[in-house]
């Protein structure tokens, strides 16, 4: 017998049911759930026949409705295909119980008591399995709101694509917090609920609109939250509010300039104050940036000299001559300036200073953007050093 290689235990893992995981590809490990105490101990004992045939011991440790299975080739101080085997039989075992307790709770949802309804849906959730998703999208539907709620968090844990349009639908459900729910399901769900998210932020319900752009913020994801601009215009408080708070994530230089003029003349307080609270850490992004700068800078040539202005500016000799100057105006500190030298030549994405053609300008506000500045101010150092050598 001979311990596993990660990609061995990895491939067995695959063909495992659901839930089997590593610890440090030392064990694997699973949690099995039961309606109580007495069927987690039938199972314990099941799965301790199966490891005297093999023979083979796991660890096992109960709690009521919980088993927590442990598997390990100690003598070897990791995982052998004999782990595996047990786990392939403790799945078969497990997964004729795990049938039948779907079955049973999926039946249970057509109960005339509402309790009984609503612990089968919890079981439901627990277990996670697909066949269940049907069942719990029509238990949406049902006259009970716990249920409805309930079958909604369901949803949520079991992450299947085909609850998605069915909770989306449910985010302008106004009646006993359905939409709060269905939002908080398609957090869990997580990107994939991100298209259907997207569509409603549109959408002429306000609260399903409020509670989309609260979902697409909560998932975080920086590309989603970047198509939330549109909701800075939105004609609700609610909805500009929550766009704003999570646009601080996700913004680029067209955000900063609505946010600036929505702290000047937006009707609602909150959303002024919202935005003013974004716009402060967007200067602290933008400041962030400033010690890669310096560091891009030194990068080109240990002889370019730094001279600190006091107006708060730097700028950057050759060190004959200078060659760069970089600001971060009182007016605007959303972005950084820069000004360098180009000569007759026109440097790459630099706009030409007017009047001052030898010079250009260029602005950065995120890391893409700094690089680029850093690739222009070493072509501005070659370029100085190459005028001062023809003097």
């Amino acid at each position: 017998m001979e311990l596993l290689s990660h990609e061995m235990i990895d491939e067995e893992l695959s063909g495992l049911t659901k839930g089997w995981e590593t610890t440090d590809y030392i064990r694997i490990n699973k949690e099995f759930y039961f309606n109580n105490f007495k069927e987690a101990l039938n199972f314990a004992n099941e799965v301790g026949y199966y490891a005297e045939i093999l023979p083979h011991h796991p660890e096992i440790t109960l709690s009521f409705g919980q088993a927590i299975v442990n598997i390990s080739t100690h003598d070897l101080g990791g995982l052998s295909e004999l782990d595996f085997e047990l786990a392939r039989r403790i799945d078969k075992l497990n997964l004729d119980k795990e049938s039948k307790e779907i079955l049973e709770n999926i039946e249970n949802l057509k109960s005339e008591n509402d309790f009984i309804r609503r612990k089968a849906v919890g079981r439901l959730g627990k277990i996670g399995d697909v066949r269940a998703i049907n069942p719990l999208i029509k238990a949406l539907k049902d006259k009970d709101p716990f249920v409805r709620r309930l079958s909604a968090g369901a949803l949520g844990k079991i992450g299947n694509m085909k609850s998605i349009y069915p909770l989306a639908v449910l985010l302008g459900d106004n009646k006993d917090d359905m939409s709060s729910s269905a939002r908080d399901a398609l957090i869990n769900i997580g990107k994939p609920s991100l298209p259907q998210l997207l569509k409603r932020t549109i959408h002429k319900n306000v609260l399903t609109r409020r509670r989309a752009v609260g979902a697409i913020g909560q998932i975080g994801d920086e590309d989603a939250i970047a198509q939330l601009s549109h909701c800075l215009n939105d004609e609700d408080d609610g909805v500009r509010w929550r766009a704003i708070k999570y646009l601080k994530i996700s913004w680029n230089a067209e955000v900063v300039e609505t946010l600036r003029n929505i702290v000047k003349i937006d009707k609602s307080n909150k959303v002024r104050e919202e935005a003013s609270i974004t716009l402060n850490k967007i200067e602290g992004d933008v400041r962030g940036l400033l010690p890669l700068f310096k560091k891009g800078i030194n990068a080109i040539s240990d002889d370019i000299e730094a001279k600190p202005l006091n107006s708060g500016g730097i700028s950057y000799y050759s060190p004959e001559r200078k060659f760069l100057f970089m600001a971060i105006f009182r007016s605007n500190p959303y972005k950084v300036r820069v000004e360098l030298y180009q000569g007759n030549k026109r440097l790459k994405n630099v706009r030409t200073m007017k009047g001052s053609p030898e010079w250009g300008v260029l602005n950065f506000q995120n890391k893409d953007e700094l690089n680029t500045v850093l690739e222009a101010a070493k072509d501005s150092y070659i370029l100085i050093k190459k005028s001062i050598k023809q003097i």
